[in-house]
């Protein structure tokens, strides 16, 4: 594998503690830092919906198929409990960011493709590889694109994401009734089915 110099110029820092309870946005990604790299803010919808259009679309114009595709998923969970990934890009072997009922049905895992997953949900797939922008992010270990399924009760604690490379993209299936959404560097949405919310963690 060659390593670019730039790459080699990229600080890795093991932070020793992940959650943050600040209201102020304060980018301090607790894993891998890529020098240069900031943000001047913690949600990025409006920019996506302006900018990114073609990823906004694909995303939205497929919500019936990738619902479908997520509940035929659930069934065949419910049959093999083995296709449910406990894995996450934050260190659970050290700090518990979750407490409660949390699944996750992964694509792409630590920057792998699961072949159980392309097998099962193969119009979803479709839809994620079809995101070339300029590709699919796979390859590092911070790559990751799942179902996720939060149980009645859970909750997430507040933290920072591990790294700076990314903004995520949050795609909601199923909402439960209510005012119901995220917080991220003091500013609070709301989730709505059918539309993406990109941030940075």
């Amino acid at each position: 594998m060659v390593v670019s110099r730039d790459a080699l110029r990229a600080m890795l820092v093991q932070g020793s503690i992940l959650r943050t309870r600040t209201s102020k946005f304060r980018p301090a990604p607790s894993i891998f830092t890529y020098p240069g790299l900031s943000s001047t803010k913690p949600f990025w919808t409006e920019s996506f919906y302006s900018n990114h259009t073609d990823i906004v679309h694909i995303l939205e114009s497929n919500y019936d198929v990738i619902l479908k595709e997520y509940h035929g998923l659930k069934c065949i969970h419910k049959k093999d409990n083995t296709l449910t990934s406990n894995h996450s890009d934050y260190k659970d072997d050290h700090h518990k960011l979750h407490s409660g009922q949390w699944d996750w049905h992964s694509y792409i895992l630590k920057g792998e493709r699961q072949s159980s997953f392309a097998s099962n949900c193969p119009k979803t797939v479709k839809v994620l590889e079809s995101l070339n922008q300029p590709k699919l992010m796979t390859g590092n270990p911070f790559s990751f694109a799942f179902f996720s399924t939060m149980g009645s009760g859970a909750e997430i604690q507040p933290h920072y994401g591990p790294s700076n490379l990314r903004i995520r993209c949050h795609y909601p299936l199923i909402i439960p009734d209510g005012d119901l959404g995220m917080e991220c560097g003091g500013e609070k949405i709301t989730w709505n089915p059918g539309k993406p919310i990109f941030f940075d963690d």
